[in-house]
This record gives C-alpha cells, sequence and structure tokens, in this order.
C-alpha cells in the first residue's frame, strides 16, 4: 500500500498546485515535495522491517492486467533518488510566472516515474512510462 501512496501523493499535488496562487506556488511545492520525501522516509522503515508491506498486487483490467506495484532493491534506489531530488529540483528552479503549472507539471512527472520504477506488470509499466512523457515535453 505504501508504494501506491508514494504514487498517487505527487497526483494530489500536481492537482493542488494548479490551485495555489502564483506568489506562494515555489514554498509551497518544497513543502509538498518534503512530505513526499518523509513518506519515503516511511517507507525505508518499513523497507527494513516488513518487506511485504511495500508491494501490491490488483486485478485492474479484464484482459489480465494487473496493478502490481512493489518496491525491491533497485527500485527502492530509483524511488529514493526521485523523491530526494525533488526538492532540490524545486530549489533551483526560478521560472517566474507559470510558477503553479511548472510546479504541477513536475509532480506529475515525478508520479509517472515512482510508477515506472515500481510497476511489477509491463502494461503498467508502459502506461507509468508514457505518462512520464507528457509533462516532460511541456517542460522542455
Amino acid at each position: 500500500m505504501i508504494p501506491v501512496a508514494l504514487i498517487f501523493f505527487p497526483l494530489v499535488a500536481a492537482l493542488a498546485m494548479l490551485f495555489i496562487p502564483r506568489e506562494k506556488a515555489e514554498i509551497s511545492a518544497f513543502y509538498l515535495a518534503i512530505a513526499e520525501l518523509g513518506l519515503f522516509g516511511y517507507a525505508a522503515m518499513q523497507f527494513t522491517s516488513n518487506p511485504a508491506a511495500l508491494s501490491m498486487d490488483v486485478k485492474w483490467l479484464p484482459f489480465g492486467a494487473h496493478f502490481a506495484v512493489s518496491m525491491d532493491g533497485i527500485s527502492f534506489l530509483m524511488v529514493l533518488l526521485t523523491t530526494l531530488l525533488m526538492p532540490l529540483i524545486i530549489t533551483a528552479s526560478s521560472v517566474g510566472y507559470y510558477s503553479n503549472r511548472f510546479y504541477s507539471l513536475v509532480f506529475l512527472m515525478q508520479m509517472a516515474l515512482v510508477g515506472v520504477f515500481t510497476a511489477m506488470d509491463g502494461f503498467l509499466f508502459y502506461i507509468f512510462w508514457e505518462l512520464a512523457l507528457i509533462p516532460i515535453y511541456f517542460i522542455c
């Protein structure tokens, strides 16, 4: 259940950033990124004590696709890097007028990347991979 929270918290943050005023967008994005990092810290504590808590497998679509997410050794490191770099990316960026939209796209990208790194089903991996390309296109 924890990987699902790690995936969908940035989605909620991305939607919230659209409604935050531009003047408060950078500090709000920073605090939301720190909250995601704290959620990863909780996952790290569960990783050492109860690794089974870091996986979930639910039948998703009728043709056999599963919403299967899990964190093993390498995906744990990739999610660590993704969540650790987010506050640094937000601190290093100075966007200006469109800051709330930019940070919304950054959080959407984080959601998709965490999904890519934790996906255990090929179809789910493909969906998250394609979702990661959309915000990158608009950011570039």
